[in-house]
């Protein structure tokens, strides 16, 4: 429990930290960057959530097994061996992926702006892709330290990185450029964090080499398993909470694209700021979590899910009364002054969708948690093609406000009924 606060009490901190990092990082684009090139960023960035299932959710197969085995007082220096091996090659797989079709994925999600897709920012969004996917490899070291109860020293290495990011932004020169920020910003914020946990590890385990062998095809097999009951849901999750700012591109014509993407984009980050610090407590309370339900305890989990969810929505109500009465200035500091302005309309849909994501995602981390993800990846495909067809539909006709009334619909329709109800038939057996 001890480790538990602390980890919650570093990843508060964190969160804090990393907040005011992107508020200067976005500040520094609005800077560089006219604004078809600010949405052309915004819309590379709000493709990590793709990238990062380069992992293949080893993160979370291996996070569990530890928190299992420590609750049993079993070692676990083996799945820690085990998952850094296959994670090397899911990296190399999804580069070489991405090596064949990144050119297509810029034609696409560039079109409707006013971009050149040849020289400095093609090679700019080539490499830049491979460090989220390096990225997405590194969640699987921080899921390793969240298991081990050391979670607090994952969220320290990412507050040192975006740190080191954003000086090495301040020395890219109004004139450069998108291509060279893009490069730049890439290179600073996401190859460092996969190399810091990996090279941790390797001094920590990579001398071990006393290791039973059948103990090691054992410990591959079981993360195997619990990966593919992972990775599909994860993908068709995909499919939901990352299509948002593409299709905003989408659906919108070339004289207004830029515009709508940078005001989704820049409302959706000042937003996740404010689900940062609840999201940190699903995080922290993920392993617990874990050997609650190895031990039986569940009426202990229900509680901390109550508890969770009010903890949520207390801190979103607070942030969003307190941003309503700064939302110009930020979204003017943040983007440029007079580039976007928001309705309250708007900015009321934003605000809902978070109460949402506060209920839905607990009951997602709790399944999540307890390896049982066959409710998950039942439902994830009739919320994806929903959510896909909304967007579509609500989007052609209400643009910005459209997209977020979709995302809230298809929720309602199956997340937020569905989640706690698989949650608890599960602990009530």
């Amino acid at each position: 429990m001890k480790h538990q606060h602390l980890t919650t009490l570093a990843a508060w901190c964190a969160r804090i930290l990393s907040a005011a990092i992107q508020f200067f990082v976005l500040k520094e684009w609005a800077r560089i960057l006219d604004l078809d090139h600010l949405a052309a960023i915004s819309i590379f960035f709000s493709m990590q959530g793709w990238l990062f299932l380069s992992d293949c959710q080893l993160g979370a197969g291996v996070q569990n097994i530890i928190a299992e085995r420590k609750a049993q007082g079993k070692r676990y220096s083996c799945a820690i061996i085990a998952a850094c091996r296959m994670n090397v090659r899911c990296f190399f797989a999804f580069s070489l992926l991405w090596t064949f079709c990144f050119y297509a994925v810029g034609a696409v999600v560039f079109r409707n702006l006013n971009v050149d897709m040849t020289g400095v920012f093609l090679l700019s969004f080539y490499i830049s892709g491979l460090f989220l996917i390096a990225s997405g490899n590194a969640q699987v070291y921080y899921k390793i330290l969240m298991g081990e109860g050391s979670g607090y020293l994952s969220y320290v290495l990412q507050v040192l990185v975006q740190a080191v990011g954003y000086c090495l932004l301040l020395a890219v020169p109004n004139s450069h450029g998108s291509g060279v920020s893009l490069l730049l910003t890439s290179l600073s914020a996401f190859f460092p964090p996969a190399a810091i946990p990996a090279i941790f590890l390797i001094r920590r385990y990579g001398k071990e080499n006393k290791f039973d062998v059948e103990e090691l095809a054992v410990s591959v097999r079981e993360i195997s398993n619990r990966a593919k009951r992972f990775f599909p849901y994860s993908l068709l999750a995909a499919v939901v909470l990352y299509t948002d700012i593409m299709t905003v591109s989408a659906i919108s014509s070339s004289a207004t694209a830029a515009g709508n993407v940078t005001l989704y984009f820049t409302l959706s980050k000042i937003f996740a700021i404010l689900f940062f610090v609840f999201n940190a407590s699903l995080t922290a309370t993920a392993p617990v979590i874990s050997g609650l339900y190895v031990k039986n305890e569940f009426s202990q989990i229900k509680k901390s899910a109550y508890g969770l969810v009010a903890f949520g929505c207390l801190v979103i109500s607070f942030g969003s009364v307190v941003l309503y009465f700064f939302l110009d200035d930020v979204l003017a500091y943040l983007s440029g002054a007079g580039r976007v302005r928001v309705s309250i309309r708007t900015f009321i849909l934003f605000v809902a969708y978070q109460y949402i994501g506060v209920w839905q995602g607990t009951w997602a981390m709790l399944l999540n948690a307890m390896s049982e993800v066959r409710s998950l990846t039942m439902l994830t495909p009739f919320q994806a093609v929903l959510n896909v067809a909304l967007m579509l539909l609500l989007g052609r006709l209400y643009e910005v406000n459209g997209i977020v009334m979709a995302l809230i619909a298809s929720s309602l329709m199956t997340t937020c009924w569905f989640l706690p109800m698989s949650v608890n038939k599960l602990l009530n057996k």
